[in-house]
C-alpha cells in the first residue's frame, strides 16, 4: 500500500489526480488480503481524502478523512490527524455549501 500511496502522491504533483485516485484504491486482490489497521492505513486513508477532495468527491473524501481520523488517533499520530480533519472540514464545508444551493 505505501508504494501506491506514494505514486499517488507523486501523480498529483503531476497534475494527474484521478489516476492518483484509481492507484491509491484498494483492488479487489487487496481486499482479500487487506493491511492490518496501522498507522500506514491511516496515511493511505489521508491521500485518498485528499485526493477526492481535489476531485471534488467531498462525500468520499469526508469517509476517508473520518477513518483515517480514528487510525491516527489510535496510533497517536497527531500531525496525520490534524491533515484528516483538515480534509474532512472542507469537505463537510463544501457538502453544507452545495445543499444550502440546491
Amino acid at each position: 500500500m505505501r508504494t501506491h500511496a506514494r505514486f499517488g502522491t507523486s501523480l498529483v504533483a503531476f497534475g494527474v489526480a484521478a489516476v492518483a485516485t484509481a492507484m491509491a484504491l484498494p483492488t479487489s486482490a487487496d481486499a482479500q488480503i487487506a493491511p492490518p489497521a496501522g498507522p500506514e492505513l491511516a496515511r493511505v486513508y489521508t491521500r485518498i481524502a485528499g485526493n477526492a477532495l481535489t476531485l471534488g468527491q467531498f462525500e468520499r473524501c469526508r469517509e476517508h478523512a473520518e477513518r483515517a481520523m480514528a487510525l491516527a488517533q489510535r496510533f497517536g499520530m497527531d500531525e496525520e490527524l490534524v491533515r484528516a480533519q483538515q480534509f474532512r472540514g472542507a469537505a463537510v464545508a463544501h457538502l453544507h455549501l452545495d445543499a444550502r444551493l440546491r
